[in-house]
């Protein structure tokens, strides 16, 4: 398996882990409002999926990835405390999640930090999220 199959099945693996999360559930509507292609009119509160960043993580006996994952929490209610609320949620869902993926450990999957912003348009709110995650051969 090459490392890109490593980034679809960590994907996979937190998307699946956001979609069951019933706190995430009750903040971003069931089911999840969470998109890689957002719609042209999308409903706030969201979770748009980012980029992601994969570097070679080796050692003399560990071929593995470090991978830096960033996810979009949109907000549209004039103020900053939807999206912050709504990126502590997603943070508290994935921050050391145990997620399972196949021929490869996550040993490590760890939020990287978060930044709040609003939108050129003057409604909208954007909280930009990183996590970190290790995973080598299981």
């Amino acid at each position: 398996m090459t490392r890109i199959g490593v980034l679809a099945q960590l994907q996979a693996a937190y998307v699946a882990r956001l979609l069951a999360d019933e706190t995430v559930q009750a903040f971003f509507g069931n089911p999840v409002r969470l998109f890689e292609d957002v719609p042209d009119n999308p409903v706030f509160p969201y979770i748009a999926l980012g980029e992601d960043q994969e570097i070679p993580w080796l050692a003399d006996c560990i071929d593995g990835s470090e991978v830096y994952i960033t996810l979009h929490v949109w907000a549209r209610d004039g103020g900053f405390g939807t999206v912050k609320e709504g990126s502590a949620v997603v943070t508290a869902a994935l921050h050391d999640a145990p997620l399972a993926l196949a021929g490869y450990r996550v040993v490590v999957f760890s939020r990287g930090g978060m930044r709040v912003m609003k939108d050129p348009d003057g409604l909208t709110t954007h909280g930009v999220l990183t996590f970190r995650a290790l995973v080598n051969p299981a």
